[in-house]
């Protein structure tokens, strides 16, 4: 075997619950993690030895996170770097790592995260002020949002369809419009699919919420329940109110064998890749298709030279029902099976920025367990927007690790144009209902195509236009809207 072959040696994860005495912050927690998943190596100077260090931004003010974790792991040597906002970073971190491993640009890596957006809100509704370590800003978390090359267009942001939990949602009532399928059949499938991701948590020592929910529990308004956008209510979208940490070491062979670490703990990663679709949704051919999602997903299978049917584990971004159906669909991934390893973003826990970082690590200690197997992990970023994909195994490749970027092919696909001030008639899309907290609408949003085949986003304050959108199946219907605003809606 290459003494290059990079491996993955060391992992740990773990929940901060509410009956903590003294609640780490974030950069403590990394600090704990990175310490148990050396441990965890049987190496407790992988610390010392990281040359790079990964961390993922969180809903945290530190200023220098890279320089803080150094200096609590005793480390002055690692460069490190903080990945932006996504989904899909977690996983692209770790796999641009382990090509710098089988490069030679890297021996040792530590990639690592932590958010405690639980105690940040505790502390918010107790009056405190939560505490950070070392040179901090403001701790503005809308800002966080705003780094790096916007994902949204100004007509789009405008709309108020960025509000994850509005756009997946819209992307649901468009699946559901082209199955065919009542509101009634699409929540029940819906719900089912969801519940049996609860089942999987429940099973999942490091779940965030690990009681198994009924399909009605999950589908059906309740005091627990209450609707968060049109069709979903709380247990379908994202849990970011947890407090979780991860930590993973990644190195090669050779040096694994020079540092006396077990073979029974590597994890062998076979490919990755990483795409994105066309930035901006309104470019987008088909709004609840991902072109990205199927050439990704398949480049990645194919470079580890094996297939859906030959997995023994999958998990898919869950951050929303819409994003695992579109996943299974672009990937044909077999139908029969559950797609998720953790429990997903609901159950599992949704923490911000690293929700990968995790299931990468629970990936890990699966394949330990059983080496002969095969598991494929998913990460979703924006919109539909960027994309990573993994294919890890408890045993060596049959050939070379390889990380691949087929962006080419997904840049060339057509482009639809936006049309931001459009005034007529044009054909709705997809839609959803934002509600408020106390379960009243508070706008109805809906994308539609122009005559031309433009892209326009739309909206309503209107009573009346959120109550014809929740009893209607409004895809392919006829609205007439100006500049933005939804105006009127042709029902049959």
């Amino acid at each position: 075997m290459d003494e290059r072959t990079p491996i993955l040696v060391g992992v740990a994860q773990a929940n901060q619950r509410d009956d903590a005495k003294d609640p780490l912050e974030p950069v403590d927690l990394m600090s704990a993690r990175a310490r148990e998943a050396a441990l965890d190596a049987g190496c407790e100077s992988l610390m010392t030895r990281a040359d790079s260090i990964g961390i993922l931004q969180g809903i945290w003010p530190y200023r220098e996170p890279g320089l803080l974790l150094k200096e609590r792991i005793g480390n002055t040597r690692a460069r490190t770097r903080i990945r932006p906002i996504g989904g899909n970073e977690g996983q692209d971190l770790i796999l641009e790592s382990l090509a710098d491993i089988q490069s030679g640009k890297s021996d040792v890596v530590l990639v690592t995260s932590a958010e405690t957006m639980r105690t940040r809100r505790r502390d918010k509704q107790a009056g405190k002020e939560t505490r950070y370590s070392g040179d901090i800003g403001d701790g503005n978390v809308d800002s966080l949002f705003f780094q790096g090359k916007p994902m949204l267009s100004a007509h789009e942001v405008a709309s108020g369809m960025g509000l994850a939990t509005v756009f997946y949602a819209m992307i649901e009532n468009a699946l559901r419009h082209e199955r065919r399928q009542s509101f009634s059949q699409h929540q029940q499938e819906i719900a089912t699919l969801w519940s049996s991701l609860s089942e999987v948590a429940s099973r999942n020592p490091h779940a965030w919420v690990p009681e198994a929910k009924t399909p009605e529990a999950i589908g059906t308004h309740s005091a627990d329940n209450r609707p968060i956008t049109h069709p979903y209510p709380k247990w379908m979208t994202s849990n970011i109110d947890v407090d979780q940490s991860a930590a993973l070491f990644l190195t090669s062979v050779g040096t694994a064998r020079d540092l006396g670490i077990s073979s029974d703990r590597w994890v062998f990663p076979w490919s990755g890749a990483r795409t994105h679709d066309h930035w901006f949704p309104s470019e987008r051919d088909r709004i609840h298709s991902s072109p990205a999602m199927r050439i990704g997903g398949q480049a990645a299978l194919s470079a580890a030279g094996t297939n859906p049917e030959e997995l023994s584990w999958i998990d898919l971004y869950s951050c929303f029902p819409a994003a695992v159906q579109v996943a299974r669909s672009e990937i044909r991934l077999p139908l029969d099976r559950v797609p998720s390893i953790t429990g997903g973003l609901t159950f599992f826990g949704g923490p911000f920025n690293s929700y990968t970082v995790h299931s990468v690590a629970r990936m890990m200690e699966l394949v330990r367990a059983e080496p002969d197997r095969v598991g494929f992990v998913s990460g979703v970023g924006g919109y539909f927007t960027k994309h990573s994909f993994g294919v890890y195994s408890g045993r060596p490749p049959e050939k070379p690790y390889r990380f691949e970027s087929p962006q080419k092919e997904i840049d060339s696909l057509p482009r639809r144009k936006e049309a931001a001030d459009f005034k007529g008639v044009a054909e709705l899309e997809a839609y959803s209902i934002k509600y408020g907290s106390d379960g009243s609408p508070e706008y109805s949003v809906a994308c539609a195509l122009t005559p031309e085949g433009h892209r326009t986003w739309v909206r309503s304050e209107e009573p009346t236009m959120a109550e014809t959108f929740e009893a209607n199946d409004l895809c392919g219907a006829q609205a007439r809207v100006s500049e933005g605003a939804l105006l009127s809606i042709e029902t049959n």
